[in-house]
């Protein structure tokens, strides 16, 4: 592994995990884990890519907020997923297509969707 990068162990679920943290560039979720908590990633100005596992099947609001160099967000299934925003009553089919572009998927977390709980179908 380069000198700079570092592993984590990471808990099943990932809350406020990375909170603050400015200086995380890349990271690629583990299969162990199932959900990403909200506010998991708040404010990692210099996150750009993160890779999400099948395994992931929710991520709570506010996730992504303020990473604003996040540019690219690859989801290993993009199908299924959908978010409730607000009351959480109102749901919202995120189509596949739109998250199959790991650009589009970063601006959906980090932008439009951003304060929605994000849910995936599971067969």
């Amino acid at each position: 592994m380069p000198p700079n990068q570092r592993e984590a162990k990471i808990p099943n679920t990932i809350d406020r995990a990375f909170y603050n943290c400015t200086s995380l560039i890349n990271i690629t979720i583990p299969e162990s884990v199932t959900s990403i908590g909200g506010s998991a990633f708040y404010n990692c100005t210099s996150l750009i890519n993160i890779n999400i596992p099948d395994s992931v099947t929710s991520i709570g609001d506010g996730a992504f907020r303020y990473c604003n160099n996040l540019t690219s967000l690859k989801f290993e299934n993009p199908n299924g997923w959908y978010c409730k925003k607000y009351s959480w009553v109102t749901r919202e089919n995120i189509p596949s297509e739109a998250l199959q572009n790991p650009e589009n998927a970063a601006k959906y977390l980090k932008d439009t969707y951003c304060d929605c709980y994000w849910e995936r179908k599971t067969t």
